[in-house]
């Protein structure tokens, strides 16, 4: 039975460039299936009262069978539009009915240039068996905890 496992979430600054995070994982993937990995993101502007319901669709990664896909993969999140905090989470899937998948919830606890940090675990990513968008649900329990992100010339990363 193949597995799939993500791990090692870090988020750092892109030098020169305020509000533009470098969100990095790790993937290791023993199938030979397509697989699909998926960044998403939710957004509030208070942190502890209002959190957007929805998860928006950041990155998009699909890899086609029998590619060595194990290793760290990162995206370039573009933040510099609304100033506050941020939830940040991937997912990956075979893309066939039944497939594996896990999700990663980034739990970082640091300021500055980033955080090897931890993530908290989901078993399926939006809840549905056999891989369905992370877009559409929750996934796993935990919430995760949020970044903080100031457009403009500060551009500093508050790990909360």
């Amino acid at each position: 039975m193949p597995d799939i496992r993500l791990d090692s979430l870090s988020v750092k600054n892109e030098t020169g460039s305020p509000g533009i995070r470098i969100f990095n994982w790790t993937l290791n993937y023993t199938g030979n299936r397509s697989v699909i990995q998926k960044v998403v993101y939710r957004f509030s502007p208070d942190r502890d009262i209002w959190w957007d319901s929805t998860w928006y669709e950041a990155d998009t990664k699909q890899h086609p069978a029998d590619t060595d896909i194990n290793g760290t993969h990162s995206s370039r999140l573009d933040f510099r539009e609304k100033e506050g905090w941020y939830r940040i989470r991937v997912s990956a899937w075979e893309d066939v009915p039944d497939g594996v998948s896990d999700e990663k919830t980034y739990m970082g606890k640091s300021q500055g240039g980033g955080d090897p940090g931890g993530d908290s675990g989901g078993s399926d990513p939006g809840g549905d068996s056999g891989g369905g968008d992370p877009g559409d649900g929750p996934g796993g329990s935990d919430p995760g905890e949020p970044i903080w992100v100031e457009p403009g010339s500060a551009g500093y990363i508050r790990i909360t």
